[in-house]
């Protein structure tokens, strides 16, 4: 089988950031505003800056995956702490035009989701052929 990882060097952590300096709150508080008003309002906006250029590169490797492997990519799973931001998931799916399913095991405030933990955590999901597929890895 064929494997095609992307890492995007952004993701859920600049959001944060980006919150917390415009709201002048810590990162811990800035984490807490993000996932309880996701998209919507201000913290809205600012996640969508991040995440449009994400959802066009997702169809750029989508393409390439499926051009090089023959094979269609027919969902998503999200995985890692952005996972549960509300709205995300609605976003993603409607940008990539696929269904986005969010992973159960997502992980706490103070844990930080590592690339290789995404990558292994969407491997896991995978299930039967974790040899074959696309991990695009946004980190947190």
């Amino acid at each position: 089988g064929q494997q095609l990882a992307v890492s995007r060097p952004i993701g859920g952590m600049l959001i944060t950031e980006q919150i917390a300096k415009k709201k002048k709150i810590s990162e811990k508080q800035a984490e807490k505003l993000k996932l309880k008003n996701g998209m919507t309002g201000v913290i809205g906006e600012l996640a969508e800056k991040v995440y449009e250029p994400i959802v066009q590169e997702f169809h750029s490797a989508r393409e390439y995956y499926e051009l090089k492997t023959k094979r269609k990519v027919s969902q998503v799973i999200l995985s890692g702490g952005a996972g549960r931001m509300k709205g995300l998931q609605a976003f993603l799916q409607d940008g990539w035009g696929l269904p986005v399913i969010v992973s159960e095991g997502r992980f706490s405030e103070e844990e930080k989701a590592t690339d290789v933990t995404a990558i292994l955590t969407g491997l896991a999901l995978r299930g039967h052929n974790p040899k074959a597929g696309l991990s695009f890895v946004i980190p947190d």
